[in-house]
């Protein structure tokens, strides 16, 4: 019960810390990303070429992150740090940065407000007009967003621990490889509370928004 208990805070710890860095290092590379942030497209309508190049190398980076499988990943970072949760984090956050930024790009574009363009014009850096205009509009969608991937969170490091990342997953692989029936209906359960309580707080938090 113990080694349970232990397994399933290593799974919300895993999923929480991928979030974390993953939105860390998401949020920046949408607002460089994003051309409607580009003071040279605010000022003159169109972007440098350099510029563009550079979006374009960018967003498809992150469609390849997007597009490799999380065991794959997995079984690639397990085969150099070893088993452990470091497999499951590094594999999450890489997968995570490409889907976290693109919705982040989508949020920012969306945003309909001329607050942005007019204090560019005024002479406000471009972080400081994008805090006071399109994260002040949009940050409950931020936060929704962040949620959502938390939960998906917990459920793809359970998927990755199968391949030896950590927690309750690589217990549960364990435990069907040996046979111990009691033991998988015990995870199973652990796995269930487990996604049921984030579904749970991910929704207190987006009602109190």
């Amino acid at each position: 019960m113990v080694v349970l208990f232990k397994n399933a805070f290593l799974t919300v710890f895993i999923a929480t810390v991928s979030v974390f860095v993953s939105t860390i290092i998401s949020f920046p590379l949408s607002v460089c990303i994003t051309y409607k942030l580009s003071k040279s497209f605010i000022f003159k309508k169109k972007e440098f070429l350099y510029t563009v190049l550079l979006r374009k190398i960018s967003r498809f980076i992150l469609i390849f992150f997007r597009s490799i499988p999380e065991l794959i990943l997995a079984l690639f970072f397990v085969k150099f740090f070893g088993l452990g949760i470091i497999s499951a984090i590094l594999s999450i956050i890489i997968i995570y940065i490409g889907l976290i930024t693109k919705i982040f790009i989508e949020i920012i574009e969306a945003d309909n407000s001329r607050i942005y363009e007019n204090l560019i014009i005024n002479g406000t850096g471009k972080f400081q007009s994008f805090f006071y205009s399109i994260l002040i509009n949009s940050y409950k969608d931020f936060i929704s967003y962040i949620f959502f991937r938390w939960e998906c969170a917990i459920r793809t490091s359970i998927v990755v621990g199968i391949v030896g990342a950590g927690g309750l997953g690589q217990q549960l692989f364990f435990a069907m490889q040996t046979m111990k029936l009691n033991q998988v209906s015990s995870i199973i359960i652990a796995l269930f509370l487990i996604v049921i309580l984030s579904e749970f707080l991910s929704k207190f938090v987006r009602q109190r928004l």
